[in-house]
Order: structure tokens, then sequence, then C-alpha cells
């Protein structure tokens, strides 16, 4: 292998890292059809995991997480509207479960790309840390 070809493997291989600790921009993230379960794993601190799917107003969401109760360090998940705004209590979310298994139901209010980020907490640092989550969500309120 040549100078150039190793150099441009490197840089390649540095972007790629840096990207995957970013988080993505609204609309981008892996597919989830309703009733999706992933099992996957935070990399490092900074690492986000971002699962999408289309979403309308009075669509039925519901999230959940769930890793070992013995983990390093404990995840985070948050819903995002379309617009890129977290979703809370005082939007009317219904936040619950256990630190290692936190829950989110909502309903929709926007039409667009609905965003379920996973991620390790402020200050917490961690590696490799496993964890499953589930996706569902229902027909929009006057779908047939």
């Amino acid at each position: 292998m040549n100078h150039r070809a190793l150099l441009t493997a490197a840089a390649l291989l540095a972007t790629s890292t840096l990207a995957l600790a970013q988080e993505l921009p609204p609309g981008y993230g892996v597919r989830s059809p309703s009733g999706t379960k992933l099992s996957t794993t935070i990399g490092f601190a900074g690492d986000v995991d971002d699962f999408v799917f289309d979403g309308f107003p009075g669509q039925k969401i519901k999230i959940g997480l769930k890793q070992d109760k013995n983990a390093a360090a404990f995840l985070e998940v948050v819903l995002l509207r379309p617009d890129g705004t977290e979703v809370t209590a005082a939007d009317g979310a219904k936040l619950s479960g256990k630190q290692n298994a936190p829950k989110i139901k909502y309903t929709a209010d926007q039409t667009g790309v609905w965003k379920v980020r996973v991620r390790l907490p402020a200050g917490q640092v961690a590696s490799g840390v496993e964890y499953t989550v589930q996706i569902k969500y229902g027909k929009p309120k006057n779908a047939k």
C-alpha cells in the first residue's frame, strides 16, 4: 500500500469516528417501524444512538429502554419532535420506570420525523454500555 492510500484511509477512519460521536441532524437515524426492539451499545462518552420514525398529531408513542441493573452507567432516553425540541413532562409526556428501565409515553403533536435518542447523561463516563430500546406507535388519531 502506498503512503497516499494509507493517509487517506487514516483520514477516513478519523472522520468516521468523529461522526459517530456527534448527534445526527433532525430526520436522520436508524429507521424504526412500530414494534422495533433493538439491542446495541453506547460505545463511549458523547456517543448517541438515534432511532427515527414518521409521526403525526394524535399518534400515541411508547418508548422503553432496558439495561442491566448493575451497569457501569445508566443511559437516558429522550423523545425529540421533528423541530428538534425535546419532549418533557411539562409537555404532557408520562415519564416512568426505573433508573435502568426508563419509559416515555406521549401523544405526538407535530407531523414529521420523530427521533428517539439514547445517550449517557451529562457528566457520566463509561464505555460499552449495552441496552435494548423498544419503540411503539399507533395510527394517527384520525386514520382508519
